[in-house]
């Protein structure tokens, strides 16, 4: 089936609120909780209508209002809806389109494709001319890449259905192979053909070939689980940290701008990884939790009952924010204005890990090696978590280094995929109160 991407005007019906509230939704991978609060109700409203229409439920359905059904018109022509609306006339326009064939895109909706192309989808370095369609094309490709998560019965049963088949297979292959010769050939007649044990280890190296990177994503899919699993834990131990201690984030030491904030183990006032552990020592957090099965280091039980922070750089998971000469410290409130952007914690830091090591030359943009570098988990201030596939946040902000590097950076040129520079030394601070800086 040929899908097309298309970006037609908005329906005189829909006020811009709710063209709003459907573009948001969209980029939120349609899930109503990643949604602005004053807009949920709202987007639940779109949710159920995309549900209905997937369903089959006809656009001009008695079952909407007027209003839902100028929703449910918009939401169809912009291909919203994966599998279509079924109706009376589904099946003839299935028909007509299959005899037409492929259809094509617009020579402007060309245009608009290539330029996000080129811009490797990032929708700021698109020109205004076509950035418009450019957006309605970002929207579609993203729910192409929206994969329902596996649970462990499901990737078990599918393991299970697999090597049985397998088996199976096998065993109804091993009668097959068994010829019977003549009753008076020599003994030495009696062996399996080179060509039948040729087909048997093509089998099975096509067996392996199919089960080996399903496997890979499934395990991949259950670290990344388990590690956003971890960021909602942690959120709500932080959370409660900071009512208990006046807003006050975990702190260690005074943490003064100027000195080591990455030699973990030796002392807390060279360490910021000892700032988040106080919130293991106080009680609010687990050991475990900070744990990510990504790291091969990583411990679930402390060394010692006094340990005030992990034994070594290598073990620790998750990268905190930097509180070493950080505006106000650990004392958050009244330094930020806009919780939602500024980043408590993230998987470990790349950067930071490159630079500890000794390279010379690092790439800002790099991923996240808890997750073989397809992202990472990030928790907000505001107490949200995401998975992103990069660690420029959509303000432009890079987790992994101070503002002013980044600025220093953008001088030289836009940041790609590819921006390097040369390593950090451990002893940079925040640009300013919500600069997203997370170390080690």
């Amino acid at each position: 089936m040929t899908m097309t991407t298309r970006s037609p005007e908005p329906d005189p019906a829909l006020s811009a609120e709710d063209l709003s509230c459907i573009d948001e939704l969209t980029r939120a991978g349609f899930r109503v909780d990643l949604v602005s609060a004053n807009r949920r109700e709202q987007a639940q409203e779109i949710r159920q209508i995309l549900e209905l229409l997937e369903c089959g439920v006809s656009p001009d359905s008695h079952a909407f209002s007027p209003r839902q059904q100028a929703l449910a018109a918009h939401l169809v022509a912009v291909g919203l809806v994966a599998n279509g609306v079924a109706g009376p006339d589904a099946s003839s326009a299935q028909t007509s389109a299959n005899a037409r064939g492929d259809v094509e895109l617009s020579p402007g909706d060309e245009d608009a494709l290539e330029a996000l192309v080129a811009a490797e989808f990032d929708l700021r370095r698109v020109s205004s001319g076509v950035r418009a369609r450019a957006q309605q094309q970002y929207a579609v490709l993203s729910m192409l890449d929206v994969a329902e998560p596996v649970t462990d019965a499901q990737r078990d049963d599918l393991v299970a259905r697999s090597l049985a088949s397998i088996t199976t297979f096998e065993a109804h292959r091993e009668q097959a192979l068994k010829f019977g010769p003549p009753a008076d050939a020599p003994l030495s007649r009696r062996t399996l053909r080179l060509p039948d044990i040729i087909s048997v280890a093509a089998v099975m190296m096509l067996a392996v070939g199919l089960l080996w990177p399903a496997l890979s994503g499934l395990r991949s899919q259950a670290r990344q689980t388990a590690c956003l699993g971890n960021f909602a834990s942690v959120g709500s131990s932080l959370g409660q940290y900071r009512l208990d201690n006046r807003g006050s984030m975990p702190m260690a030491s005074a943490s003064i701008g100027g000195g080591l904030w990455w030699n973990v183990g030796s002392d807390p006032s060279q360490s910021n990884s000892a700032n988040l552990y106080t919130s293991i020592r106080t009680g609010h957090a687990r050991l475990d939790t900070l744990a990510c099965p990504g790291n091969e280091y990583a411990v679930s039980e402390p060394g010692t009952a006094s340990a005030q922070d992990w034994a070594s750089f290598n073990e620790v998971s998750y990268s905190f924010m930097n509180l070493f000469g950080r505006p106000g410290g650990g004392q958050i409130d009244g330094f930020v204005t806009n919780p939602a952007e500024v980043v408590v914690l993230a998987d470990r830091s790349p950067v930071v890990v490159r630079a500890f090591r000794g390279e010379r030359l690092i790439n800002v943009l790099e991923n996240s090696l808890n997750h073989s570098g397809s992202g990472q988990a990030v928790h907000f201030l505001d107490g949200s978590a995401r998975w992103t596939r990069s660690p420029m946040l959509e303000s432009g902000d890079v987790i992994w280094i101070p503002r002013s590097l980044e600025e220093g950076l953008r001088l030289r040129g836009p940041l790609s995929k590819q921006t390097q520079s040369t390593p950090l030394r451990g002893r940079e601070v925040p640009t300013n109160a919500e600069d997203g800086f997370v170390a080690p």
